[in-house]
């Protein structure tokens, strides 16, 4: 067995990202694949490329925030990346959010490509706002 050093944690982000792809697999397997193509793959590409690039940036936020921990002097630079960190955390969710509603938008099924197109990119804009409108930072 290889011993690297690195503790090897599970990713809630990702398992739910993992499961919600394969929940719209599902739907679009009971929907017998008649389904828009050009959505299903669109939307499970850009939700896999946003939620794996967030992931990737909040971690590495949150390796840059131990850091600066271990720095006293370091404070302003600090709560920059505790910011950023908030920001991109609340990206994510909203990522989580639209791809859930673009799921229902599969199982919905419409008939015109426009009302298909509508409803991707209000189920996107809407999802990525939602954690906007409702989390906000705490006093530190």
């Amino acid at each position: 067995m290889l011993r690297t050093g690195i503790k090897l944690r599970i990713n809630p982000h990702g398992v739910f990202a993992v499961a919600a792809i394969l929940v719209m697999l599902g739907v679009a397997f009971a929907k017998k694949w008649d389904i828009s193509w050009s959505y299903l793959v669109v939307a499970i590409a850009s939700y896999s490329i946003a939620a794996i690039g967030l992931m990737i940036h909040l971690d590495q936020l949150g390796e840059k925030a131990q850091e600066l921990r271990k720095q006293r002097h370091q404070a302003r630079k600090l709560k920059q990346t505790i910011d950023e960190s908030f920001l991109v955390f609340r990206i994510l969710i909203g990522s989580h959010i639209a791809f859930a509603l673009l799921i229902v938008g599969l199982v919905l099924g419409f008939n015109s490509a426009y009302s298909t197109a509508g409803f991707f990119l209000v189920s996107v804009a809407g999802g990525l706002a939602i954690p906007f409108f409702l989390l906000r930072k705490g006093a530190q």
